[in-house]
């Protein structure tokens, strides 16, 4: 079976997409506080609150603070759904 070739491409986030599959493979293992803010929807200012309160899950890395890709999106999978009524 001849072996195929995919063409890999990176997002700003560092994660390595291939084309022609339905499949996002994590190349970076962490981000820093403001991509995952921007991930999320919040400012940088709101992520850093989000962290301190420790609704955004990090490790310190030296003297950087990191979020883990892979608590974080954890994280995210098991949050409760919250409907929003609207009067």
């Amino acid at each position: 079976m001849p072996h195929t070739y995919k063409e890999y491409k990176t997002d700003k986030y560092g994660l390595s997409i291939v084309e022609g599959e339905n499949m996002v493979e994590n190349t970076k293992l962490v981000m820093t506080v403001p991509e995952a803010g921007e991930r999320l929807g919040v400012c940088r200012v709101h992520a850093y609150k989000l962290v301190k309160l420790g609704q955004i899950p990090t490790i310190k890395l030296g003297r950087r603070i990191v979020v883990p890709i892979a608590a974080l999106e954890k994280m995210l999978a098991g949050a409760d759904i919250v409907k929003v009524n609207k009067n």
